[in-house]
């Protein structure tokens, strides 16, 4: 069976748009679509890492290694 594709209409501010074209330029990223799809995948992974204690001591300890760096 194939994979049912759901389509949505998003809003974004001009700034984040810009940004958002930065990174698929950057990225040599073709369509906009695949861009969203690879950015809002990072994302979800992301939020999961975060649920993981040890992601979170790794992650505290390395922006005070950064902070102390000024």
């Amino acid at each position: 069976m194939a994979e049912q594709i759901v389509r949505k209409s998003l809003y974004f501010s001009e700034d984040l748009w810009e940004s958002f074209e930065d990174f698929r330029f950057d990225n040599r990223i073709k369509s906009e679509a695949e861009g969203l799809r690879i950015l809002l995948q990072a994302g979800i992974y992301l939020c999961k890492l975060r649920e993981d204690p040890q992601f979170v001591r790794d992650e505290q300890a390395a922006v005070e290694r950064l902070n102390s760096q000024g």
